[in-house]
Parts: C-alpha cells; structure tokens; sequence
C-alpha cells in the first residue's frame, strides 16, 4: 500500500507529505519502477501498524544491515539495488504463488472436498521454477505457521524452519485468502457426541495481556479474537453446534419433552438477551446458554458484552458460557458456569466516549 501511495502522489510529494529525503544508494525493485527505500519502509510501517504509524526519517537507517530499511525489505523478499538476497530465500512471487495454492487446498479441505495435493503442488513448482519437493516442504511450515497461530491447517508434518516473509504473508490479514480463517463449516456432524466437550483448560495468562498490548506488533495487526466476534456466520454455525448438542444431552437423559422445548434465543428472538439459547437441566431447571465460537484452538481468547456479563451475574448458576473452538476442523467446547466473573479473567479493551465539558 505504501508503494501504490507513492505511485499516486509522485515521489516528491510522497517523500515531502512523510518527511523523507531522496535515496541516493539502496533503491527498492518493484514491477520494473524504483523507489526511495528508506519512505517506503517506514510508509509501510504505518499501514502495517496502524496505532503506532509512520515511522519518521529520524526513527531508523536506510543501510544495508538487517535491522535497517534495505536489509528489512530484502530479508521479506523484496529487491533492493546493490544488496543480494540470502542464498535459498524465496522471492515474494514464489511464495505468492505457493501460498495461494496451499489455501486453496485448505478451502476444499474445510468445505469436506476432495483435493489432489500432488497436482496442485505440481502445477506451483512449474510456475515459479522449483521442485515438488520444496512446494511441500513450503507446504508444511505453512502448517507450522497456522499451527503455531492455532489456526486450521492441512494438518500434515508443520516445519518450524520458516522464512520470514513466508509469516507475513500467511498472516497478512489484508490477503484474499484471509477469508478461509472466517468459514463456517457445512456438514458439521447433526449432533455432537458427549466427547466433545473438554475439561475448562487453565492457560497462561500473559497471552490475555499480549492480546490487546499495543506495543505487540503481531497482536496489532492480527487480533483473531476481534475477526471471530464480527464474524456472523461463524458464529451461528457454533450455536447450532451448541443447540443440537442440548437437544441430544436431554434425550440422551431421558427428558425429550424438555428437548422439544429447547429455544435457539438469537436467531428466533434477535440478539441483544446476553444469551443465545434456552435449555434446561434434566430435571427442568432453566438454562441460559452465551456461545462464543472460534476456528481457533482451545487457548485463543474472546470478547464478552457488557451485557453478556451482567446476565451471567444475574442468572448466576443457571448460566453457561459455551466456549466452542476447532470449529472448521474437529469442534470441541469446554463450558464455563455463571457468574463468569468468578470463572473468567477479563481485560476491558473497549469504552463507549463522549466529550465532556472543561
């Protein structure tokens, strides 16, 4: 973004607007055009960024070392004129080319489609002139990346020896193939066995802190847990989940009359109730049921409303809070009781604001 800026303003005003002078040695490469290293590299730092912004002239160097502008942008691919990128690095178009292929794959994995991985892989090794071989080898640190990122994968061997641009670009939340973190899943099994809900896993909290620590570069351009609020589908596919789960706990239990009345709140009444279904215990106590839903692994956090809490308190014990995560690839839940303030800990991340007078 920060190269098509510079493309629309002209070099001269983008480096007038961002307070950058004329590179005299290390030149970026891109599409057959140069450009002023050092502006784009710290432009692009604001669009990557957007909290902290630009990076200013006086911020960093535009040499050739790994932490300055030339070395950055070589280190994730780019050309830079009189600097060589490292022997065995991939260039942008290669993993471009490979990683969309490898989400395509994953898209038709996640969809309950057949796929033929060794054609595919095949196909991207004559396009971008490498061997099957180091396709799937790219394959596989793509899955350790998304696996590190608990994220749905292929699932194959993850390697863990992955080049940095290959990071950025499998997490680029900007990037097409961003969507297939958002699928729903068609086909989920119509009632989900007793072995999917989990014990209620005790986690490090420190990750609570890195989700909304500004100073985490990562945590600010990947927020996962903000995605998955926002993302309606996701989330009515988890409370059907849910749904057809407690309609199978009470005829399992011998309470199909209570089955019957089982009510899926959000979809048949709105949202807005902090809670999205009615169930009952087995012996017709009433139940109100939040669920949050992730293509996640257990560990990934989520937003609550202030609503959401205040009606745990007020329903207490007769809460439940259902926390449904692997959603696109093996869905599991583990369930948190009411009052969640007493089950939960929680970090405000959000405040409603209104100027006031001095």
């Amino acid at each position: 973004m920060a190269i098509a800026e510079c493309d629309r303003l002209g070099p001269e005003l983008f480096r007038r607007k961002y307070g950058f002078g004329p590179a005299r040695t290390y030149f970026l490469k891109y599409e057959g055009k140069q450009y002023d290293s050092k502006a784009i590299a710290g432009v692009a730092h604001g669009y990557q960024y957007p909290i902290k912004g630009p990076l200013t002239a006086g911020e960093f160097t535009g040499g050739r070392l790994y932490f300055d502008a030339g070395g950055r942008l070589v280190k994730i691919g780019f050309e830079v004129a009189t600097m060589e990128r490292p022997e065995g690095d991939w260039t942008l178009h290669e993993y471009d080319v490979t990683v969309k292929a490898y989400f395509e794959c994953l898209r038709l994995k996640l969809a309950g489609k057949e796929f033929d991985r060794g054609g595919i892989q095949n196909s991207v090794a004559q396009a971008i002139g490498q061997t099957r071989g180091a396709v799937d080898n790219e394959f596989q640190r793509i899955d350790g990346i998304l696996r590190e990122a608990e994220l749905p994968s292929l699932n194959d061997s993850p390697k863990t020896d992955w080049q940095e641009l290959l990071r950025y670009i499998v997490l680029d939340p900007l990037a097409p193939h961003y969507e297939v973190f958002e699928m729903s899943v068609r086909g989920l099994e119509a009632v989900p066995a007793d072995s999917a809900i989990v014990s209620v896993p005790f986690l490090d909290t420190t990750t609570l802190d890195e989700a909304r620590d500004t100073s985490s570069l990562m945590a600010v351009r990947v927020d996962f847990s903000r995605r998955d609020a926002a993302n309606r589908d996701l989330g009515r596919a988890g409370e059907e989940w849910v749904f057809e789960f407690e309609r199978s706990r009470l005829t399992d239990g011998g309470r199909p009359d209570l089955a019957e009345k089982v009510r899926w709140t959000s979809r048949d009444d709105g949202d807005g109730l902090g809670y999205d279904i009615e169930s009952f215990e087995l012996d017709g106590a009433p139940l109100y049921i939040e669920v949050k839903t992730t293509n996640q692994g257990i560990a990934a956090p989520f937003y609550l409303s202030a609503t959401e809490l205040q009606v745990s308190e007020n329903r207490g014990e007769a809460f439940r809070l259902f926390r449904v995560f692997n959603l696109s690839s093996s869905p599991k839940a583990f369930i948190v009781p009411g009052p969640l303030s007493k089950h939960l800990r929680m970090k405000p991340v959000a405040y409603i604001a209104l100027p006031v007078s001095a």
